[in-house]
């Protein structure tokens, strides 16, 4: 890791956070969860506009440390990397409690809860924060609409997600697991678990170019992963089998869908447009608008399976589907 920017030792609450083009979402991240962050750290593998905005968030004031990826991005494993930037930081912040968030990921409660949820678990647990998901009520995010008035609630939830809090009462060696659904001590050992009634907003679905952008993002990766686990990506090609059929055209309605089908595919939910995330508005400075993003991301991408081919059966029909995307537009 390269440590781009440096701040002060006064820190209580980290953030751990691995973010990939999320331009659309990152300015949004920092600026509505400052009043619970001390110390946002990025570990940044983007190549869109996700690393110029934290870099204007950084020069505006906001408490941001960005580390660069230093690795093959075809062996990037978010486990590895939390576990290895948490451990390094503990060194200097001793006493600190940490929090491994995606950038679709906001907490509900506030700083004072966490505190004392905290302060009356039992020592050397993992605390758990439940997935609230949301789905979007329109396709013009982050501009016409924000996630406390674009958005309404998923129920029921379907498969419960969790995701940790790591408490000051434990040791730097511990394992984050993928996802930070889950920690274990560095031999396999499991760590006791304490739930919680803190929950945590999760905005996996939130624009038509969002979704295109991320999706054929993640289903390139896959194919030039050298390491797979079993299972690995399941999510993904689903989704891009909507955007085929779909020819890269989704309706308000097909991202609903996908957003009702996140992480859930066994339990048949709907919105409830009477449950709107409690979260304020905030100001969005450097973000562009989606369709603008969207043209960039394509150009890149075009550029790089023409240079650096994948090695899948799904190179050709990718090539040709960002070629003809392009030609559209």
């Amino acid at each position: 890791m390269i440590l781009k920017n440096k701040t002060n030792n006064k820190i209580k609450i980290i953030s751990l956070t691995c973010c990939k083009n999320e331009e659309d979402i990152i300015e949004s991240f920092v600026r509505m969860n400052k009043n619970i962050i001390d110390l946002f750290i990025f570990v940044d593998d983007s190549s869109d506009r996700t690393t110029h905005i934290l870099e204007s968030l950084t020069l505006e004031g906001f408490p941001i440390r960005v580390l660069e990826m230093d690795r093959d991005s075809t062996e990037y494993r978010q486990s590895d990397i939390l576990s290895e930037v948490r451990e390094s930081l503990i060194k200097e912040f001793p006493d600190s409690i940490f929090l491994p968030l995606d950038c679709d990921e906001f907490p509900e409660y506030s700083r004072a809860e966490l505190l004392d949820t905290i302060a009356r678990a039992p020592r050397g647990q993992i605390l758990l924060t439940a997935w609230k998901t949301y789905v979007p009520l329109t396709n013009n995010f982050p501009f016409d609409a924000q996630l406390s008035n674009g958005f309404a609630l998923r129920e029921p939830e379907g498969t419960q997600y969790y995701k940790i809090v790591i408490p000051n009462s434990l040791d730097s060696s511990i394992i984050i697991c993928e996802g930070a659904h889950d920690a274990t001590l560095e031999n396999g050992g499991q760590i006791p678990h304490v739930s919680t009634s803190l929950k945590l907003a999760h905005f996996p679905v939130r624009s038509s170019s969002q979704i295109i952008k991320k999706n054929l993002a993640a289903v390139i990766k896959q194919g030039r992963a050298k390491r797979k686990k079993s299972g690995e990506g399941y999510h993904i090609y689903p989704v891009f089998n909507t955007l085929v059929m779909r020819d890269f055209t989704l309706t308000l309605g097909d991202l609903q869908g996908i957003a009702l089908r996140y992480a859930n595919s066994a339990v048949k939910c709907c919105m409830n447009y009477n449950l709107k995330p409690p979260l304020q508005d905030c100001e969005i400075r450097y973000t562009r608008k989606n369709t603008d993003s969207l043209v960039e991301f394509l150009v890149r991408e075009i550029v790089a399976l023409l240079l650096e081919p994948i090695p899948s059966d799904l190179a050709t029909q990718l090539r040709s589907i960002l070629l003809m995307q392009h030609e559209k537009r």
